[in-house]
């Protein structure tokens, strides 16, 4: 599930107090504990599970961590039980994974970006336990989009990496306050779903 509530949102070069929220269903954590991990699929996925598995063919290096049944589920569930889109989603997030290798990025080659705070996982989550990440565009720093995506995927990674037991969301906070369109281009506003897109399992 990744929900955007854009009815609100201004066209014009500032914006209001205005706080975008988004709810994010993940399933990248790890075998060990990723939510579903710990109970039964569907009765009704069992065989679909399998049939993906078949349509992905043999897994190699790390591509077997983000296909467990837990996640395949959370796949089919994205893409309504269709066992082919759900196959051509993973396919892509598991492509994805390979060419950008998330897991991989340091904290030096991305400590520019995190100087002003215009990123940050909070001490706080939600009445459901659920992570809380915040983006403050007013508090961009730097110009270049290539170096703000690797930031924003490593911070998603980490929230991934830090979720609780059981949980498999997370919320994004985003806060428009003394923003403009200018200091944030829309393009990278909207990256937190074009990102993660493929490991957003409930979309």
């Amino acid at each position: 599930m990744f929900e955007f509530d854009l009815s609100t949102r201004s066209h014009r070069s500032r914006f209001s107090s205005f706080f975008f929220l988004s709810k994010m269903s993940l399933g990248t954590k790890g075998s060990s504990s990723s939510g579903f991990e710990n109970t039964s699929p569907p009765e009704d996925y069992l065989n679909k599970i399998n049939e993906v598995r078949t349509l992905l063919g043999p897994l190699i290096g790390k591509s077997s961590e983000y296909c467990s049944d837990a996640a395949i589920t959370r796949y089919l569930a994205a893409r309504n039980g269709h066992v082919k889109k759900a196959t051509k989603m993973l396919k892509e997030t598991l492509k994805w994974r390979t060419q950008y290798k998330p897991r991989e990025i340091r904290w030096e080659e991305i400590a520019r970006e995190a100087e002003t705070g215009k990123i940050y996982r909070s001490n706080y989550t939600d009445k459901y336990g659920r992570p809380v990440l915040l983006m403050r565009p007013s508090c961009q720093n730097t110009k270049s989009p290539k170096g703000q995506i690797r930031f924003l995927v490593y911070c998603m990674e980490n929230a991934i990496l830090n979720l609780p037991d059981n949980q498999e969301q997370m919320v994004w906070l985003i806060d428009f306050t003394v923003s403009t369109c200018r200091i944030y281009p829309s393009k990278c506003l909207e990256k937190p779903l074009m990102c993660y897109k493929n490991i957003t399992l409930n979309a």
